[in-house]
């Protein structure tokens, strides 16, 4: 074997690993976003299900924070069914700016 071939061989083994290094980067960016995701949507819900279980008459406007997420909740007075809007804010990462949702639930009383 020559110093040629080990040497094409060295250089078409390190471009393939860089390869998969990048594949594993790109795996890995979208599994924390799956998992933000994922708890963005646990903290939806835990504040859906508290705000169906307080009762239509009960619920009021309020805030609350759930981990890294602040949730805001307005109620349309006078509806039938009541209308809740339920806002959940991202904590901006440096350099980005807010990302806000709002989910509508309606309660019947």
């Amino acid at each position: 074997m020559s110093l040629a071939e080990v040497m094409v061989g060295l250089v078409l083994f390190t471009v393939g690993l860089i390869g998969l290094l990048g594949a594993t980067a790109a795996a890995a960016s979208t599994t924390i976003r799956a998992r933000s995701d994922l708890q963005w949507w646990a903290a939806v819900q835990w504040k859906a299900d508290s705000l169906i279980a307080v009762g239509a008459d009960n619920v009021t406007n309020g805030s609350d924070v759930v981990g890294d997420f602040l949730l805001k909740w307005e109620v349309t007075p006078k509806t039938t069914p009541l209308q809740v809007d339920l806002t959940i804010e991202r904590t901006p990462k440096p350099g980005r700016s807010a990302v806000a949702d709002t989910l509508v639930l309606y309660l019947v009383k």
